[in-house]
């Protein structure tokens, strides 16, 4: 029977006990009474369970070991960080006759940071919408292998990568980073206690009852307000609590939507309108105050239009408006009139050339022909219906 180093023999003849460790030998020949034959018995059987024990701890002692090497390298495969400073570039996917390029990206990450990485960064969120969120967090994996390192971190410590240091973290749950310059550790000082998982700084902080759900630990906007996303953010969960019915950036409705809740997205930024100056949200609605140099406020005040060029476009004229009549500076008398107003119809007036004109210009030129009849001792204006004209 041969169990480990120890090799017990029984022999023919003369009993003997052989431990080729020791070189001791018992003679059961030499033991005269039954009480040595008894104590060397136990001997043996002393032995046996020796090896046993011995088999034991040398098989315990190698599982921990392999459990503890397979737990530390998982642990550090997770976390994989590098910082990214490249093209996002998709070479099986051509946009333009070239391999399709979404932007650049300049952050530090780490893998196990990547999905909620690609929906909250501009660069990838517009990708995504071309390749599909799965390539793109592929694509994104790939690029951190390529120059990332391993890095492992304590507990209560959350990765922070910069450009100095790929392993970079910073310590939650009111744990301190130890040392401050340089940390290795997240560690709750001796003034604190620490308790359901994080470190308080009052007795009173800690409770015997179990932490909140995630559900419960999640923001809330107050009463009449709503929780929107940030549209600039660069990433992670930005939100912030918005009055749809008066806010110009969320005019109507979230133009993003909250990482937190199930908030619409039928909302407008008011100041995304093509050329306008001043714009303000009533009602949930858009209202122009003033344009950009060379446009005016549509009518409604809902957009800007272009005063001049291919683009300007005709104002209507009222129902009722003004006859004006114009002076020819040079012989003093009357040779047409303009109907200066805001309506629907344009009739030609007699004495003109050709139909009135309701642009900003007709409207300058008007008083300004108004002006001179005046100066003039001349009847220039009577409020008329168009439907006498």
């Amino acid at each position: 029977m041969r169990l480990g180093a120890l090799n017990l023999q029984l022999e023919p003849g003369p009993r003997v006990y052989s431990n080729h460790a020791t070189n001791n030998v018992i003679d059961r020949k030499s033991l005269t009474d039954s009480r040595s034959t008894i104590k060397a018995d136990e001997a043996l059987l002393h032995l046996h369970h020796e090896v046993i024990r011995a088999r034991r701890r040398s098989f315990t002692h190698g599982f921990r070991h392999c459990r503890s090497f397979t737990t530390q390298t998982w642990h550090k495969h997770g976390h994989i960080c590098a910082h990214l400073d490249v093209d996002l570039v998709f070479s099986d996917v051509e946009a333009n006759g070239k391999p399709y390029n979404a932007g650049h990206i300049d952050i530090g990450l780490c893998v196990s940071q990547v999905k909620s990485f690609v929906g909250h960064y501009d660069v990838t969120e517009a990708a995504a919408k071309v390749v599909g969120v799965d390539k793109v967090e592929s694509k994104v994996i790939e690029l951190i292998k390529k120059t990332g390192v391993q890095c492992s971190y304590p507990p209560h410590a959350r990765p922070s990568v910069t450009t100095s240091n790929e392993c970079d973290f910073i310590c939650t749950d009111g744990f301190l980073a130890i040392p401050a310059n340089h940390p290795s550790s997240c560690v709750c000082p001796p003034s604190h206690l620490e308790c359901n998982g994080k470190c308080h700084g009052q007795i009173s902080d800690c409770s015997t009852k179990p932490p909140p759900s995630r559900r419960q630990n999640e923001p809330k906007c107050a009463k009449d307000l709503t929780m929107c996303g940030v549209p600039d953010a660069r990433w992670g969960q930005a939100f912030k609590c918005a009055n749809v019915t008066s806010d110009s950036y969320t005019c109507g409705g979230c133009v993003k939507a909250s990482p937190f809740s199930s908030s619409s997205t039928g909302g407008v930024n008011c100041h995304d309108i093509p050329n306008v100056d001043e714009v303000s949200c009533i009602d949930s609605k858009c209202f122009v105050h003033t344009c950009k140099s060379g446009f005016t406020e549509s009518a409604p005040n809902d957009g800007c239009i272009a005063t001049h060029g291919k683009d300007a476009r005709t104002l209507p004229l009222p129902t009722t408006g003004y006859v004006v009549n114009s002076l020819d500076t040079a012989t003093g008398s009357v040779t047409g009139s303009h109907v200066i107003g805001r309506g629907s119809v344009v009739d030609e007036v007699p004495g003109t050339d050709a139909p009135l004109d309701a642009t900003r210009e007709t409207l300058s030129a008007g008083k300004a022909d108004t002006k001179v009849a005046r100066e003039a001792g001349m009847p220039f204006a009577r409020d008329v219906d168009n439907t006498d004209c």
